[in-house]
């Protein structure tokens, strides 16, 4: 997670979008509204990088395994990083370190691997097809935690919190502010009517695009359905 709270980041891409320069001051009056304009993007800016660069987002979490022999990520994952050991009864005692593998490939060779039991989880099997699904092999009986983890969605910001020292902090490091302000920017000077802010937009977007590391096309596929 990192330190700044977005607010920090809306406000730095305001005075962009306003071009003032330093020791000059915004009004309620001027343009680019920071919570119902800027914001929104600045939520949808964070989502897009999270997509296209998982790894800015990992969370690691003391994970129950849910009766059955499938298990499924947290309603924020977007992909398995990897079930790392084993935490018994009680979701602190450390175990064995557990093993990823292909589930086809252990179906090969154990077509009974999902009925089987043990004292602690020894592999995990995945379907590269099917990220948010993995199956822990053997599955302990009753109640057994493993230490969980994930690619993440970050949740959204709500304007309450942008501010806020605890509850308005991006997800990501902060290595990428400058690529969440440039994304703010050259997002809000696309939706502007004014033709000469098309240049500039493409400006900031191609930064952003640069600092992804995906195209300007799939960028816009990205932001047309987070930001509209």
């Amino acid at each position: 997670m990192g330190t700044l709270v977005i607010g920090t980041i809306v406000d730095q891409a305001r005075r962009t979008l306003l071009e003032l320069g330093v020791g000059e001051s915004t009004s309620p009056d001027d343009r680019w509204d920071r919570e119902l304009e800027l914001l929104p993007i600045a939520n949808a800016v964070q989502r897009l990088i999270c997509v296209h660069r998982p790894s800015a987002y990992v969370k690691t979490v003391s994970h129950m395994l849910t009766n059955g022999i499938q298990q499924t990520l947290p309603d924020d994952g977007q992909a398995l990083r990897a079930v790392e050991f084993n935490l018994g009864i009680d979701g602190a005692t450390v175990g064995r370190a557990v093993v990823m593998r292909d589930r086809a490939q252990m179906t090969s060779v154990n077509t009974a691997w999902t009925t089987a039991t043990g004292s602690q989880v020894e592999f995990c099997l995945i379907d590269k097809e099917n990220p948010k699904v993995w199956y822990p092999y053997p599955r302990p009986p009753g109640t057994w935690y493993v230490q969980l983890s994930y690619f993440a969605i970050p949740a959204e910001i709500a304007s309450a919190n942008m501010d806020d020292p605890n509850n308005g902090k991006i997800a990501v490091d902060d290595v990428y502010t400058t690529a969440i302000h440039d994304g703010i920017v050259g997002y809000a000077l696309l939706k502007n009517s004014g033709s000469g802010d098309q240049p500039k937009s493409q400006i900031f977007l191609g930064m952003l695009t640069s600092s992804v590391g995906i195209s300007y096309e799939k960028l816009m596929q990205t932001m047309s359905s987070e930001a509209a």
